[in-house]
């Protein structure tokens, strides 16, 4: 009986987050420029972007998607040594 709980558990885990995931009202119509300012916040999938978006069109119908999305947390910087040796930068692993 075991073997079961679990993906059930996940079953219903995944239920439960899908519906917190704010969607787009089918009632919003967004203008021409806001799809392609959202676009572009989504493809560069930085809270800078997403902010950029929400101070431009506040009202939007993907103001909570945006608003989602920046609350989702953010991977760490890593850091990684500079080719000349003279110290370290962020962006990935050590190059040596």
């Amino acid at each position: 009986m075991r073997r079961y709980l679990l993906p059930l558990w996940l079953s219903v885990s995944a239920l439960v987050i899908a519906a917190c995931q704010p969607v787009l009202d089918p009632n919003c119509k967004p203008t021409e420029a806001e799809k392609k300012a959202w676009a572009g916040a989504q493809r560069a999938k930085s809270a800078d972007a997403y902010r950029k978006f929400l101070s431009a069109y506040p009202d939007s119908c993907y103001a909570a998607m945006a608003t989602n999305a920046l609350r989702k947390p953010v991977a760490p910087v890593t850091a990684r040594r500079l080719n000349d040796g003279g110290g370290f930068a962020p962006g990935g692993a050590d190059p040596y």
